[in-house]
């Protein structure tokens, strides 16, 4: 953020509102949200869910999963029935108080403060918490049920959820004014398809099939050591090069942008992958 903010500039950085850009407060207020780093919005979320893992760790721990009850089936569990059925109303609260935020107030950024989104982290708890289940009955971890056909299920119900998404709703991410059932539906949806392309890398289902196949593509893995760099860099190097010309008009032009784009981000990833991370990494 601080590069960036020396060139090609960033939006309040260097104001007096400094700190909330650096402390991931931004998210809390509508004037500043859109401002600084953009896509480091989902930082402020992310520290918030860090900071309160700690207790909902402490609070799954007063029901323990153990290997006895893991092998029974849930009906009789009644420690991973508490612990499924709480994550999954933490799903369902943590829609309802999006959907509330966008009616109660349309100029606030309710939408996107933590209790609004900690359901796509309960998503991947409730994973977690079926995959610890498997393994203390047992198990081996990462053999899931099913085997590599359901590892290819869940992928492809995934992309046809998301294929059915993009045809059934409108242009644009969860728009102003959207009717509620469609907005709590829409958060919903998104939260079982990340879902979907997770269980196969956590045991949950079986691994192999066309999972595997992608994802043991060097190239591709490689991409994912420095995805996190690309997500930081991407907008601001997006937005500079529109703003030099590029993907004025046309989609070849967007194509070209996008390519441009991504090459760059890419590289500028790598670098700080190298400088930053890596050795952040190493740190004791």
């Amino acid at each position: 953020m601080t590069v960036l903010a020396i060139y090609p500039g960033l939006t309040g950085v260097f104001s007096g509102d400094w700190w909330r850009y650096y402390g991931f407060l931004q998210i809390y207020s509508l004037r500043t949200e859109p401002l600084g780093l953009p896509p480091a919005w989902t930082l402020g979320v992310e520290v918030v869910f860090y900071a309160v893992l700690p207790l909902l760790a402490v609070l799954a721990a007063r029901r323990p999963l153990d290997r006895s009850s893991a092998r029974r089936p849930l009906r009789s569990d009644p420690a991973g029935r508490i612990h499924i059925v709480a994550l999954t109303g933490l799903i369902l609260g943590s829609t309802a108080f999006r959907v509330w935020g966008m009616r109660a107030s349309p100029g606030s950024t309710l939408t996107i403060w933590p209790p609004a989104l900690i359901g796509w982290f309960a998503g991947g708890m409730l994973l977690a918490t079926l995959s610890v289940r498997r393994q203390a009955a047992g198990d081996p971890a990462g053999e899931g049920p099913g085997g590599p056909l359901a590892a290819t299920a869940c992928w492809l119900a995934a992309g046809l959820g998301a294929v059915g998404l993009a045809l059934l709703l409108p242009n644009q991410l969860f728009p102003p004014n959207e009717p509620v059932l469609r907005f709590a539906f829409e958060n919903l949806a998104y939260i079982a398809i990340a879902t979907l392309i997770v269980a196969p890398a956590v045991g949950v289902v079986g691994r192999g099939g066309l999972p595997a196949r992608v994802l043991a593509f060097r190239p591709l893995r490689l991409i994912g050591v420095i995805s996190y760099g690309v997500y930081l860099w991407h907008y601001p190097i997006i937005q500079t090069l529109h703003d030099h010309g590029l993907g004025d008009s046309g989609t070849l032009s967007t194509l070209g942008l996008s390519t441009v784009a991504l090459a760059l981000a890419s590289a500028a990833a790598a670098l700080s992958y190298i400088m930053v991370e890596r050795p952040a990494r190493r740190l004791r």
